[in-house]
């Protein structure tokens, strides 16, 4: 009868310890993907970093360029009026011209 229990002991205990072997092996597993992944975050993340500063300095150049086309702005229009003045002017002797040399 004592040696019935211990068998039966001995059996429950395998049992317990097979049960534990096959959870130690998927947790194994878990953690081995679970560094996998990590690994392709950490890649994902300095790419995205990596574009991050990349359009950051896009950006920035933007901006410096727009606050130049800003304050050459007037300028630029005082430009444009003694252009199109000057065109209109052009346009005037032109037609003072034609008509004195036509008869």
């Amino acid at each position: 009868v004592v040696l019935r229990k211990i068998f039966r002991q001995q059996n429950t205990l395998q049992s317990e310890l097979d049960a534990l072997e096959r959870t130690d092996k998927k947790l194994v597993q878990k953690c081995a993907d679970a560094e996998k992944l990590t690994g392709e975050v950490k890649m994902m993340a300095q790419q995205l970093a990596s574009e991050n500063d990349a359009l950051h300095e896009e950006l920035t150049d933007v901006i410096k360029k727009k606050k130049l086309w800003c304050r050459e702005q007037p300028l630029l229009s005082r430009m444009a009026s003694e252009t199109r003045l000057s065109i209109a002017g052009n346009r005037r002797s032109r037609r003072r011209s034609f008509e004195i040399w036509s008869p």
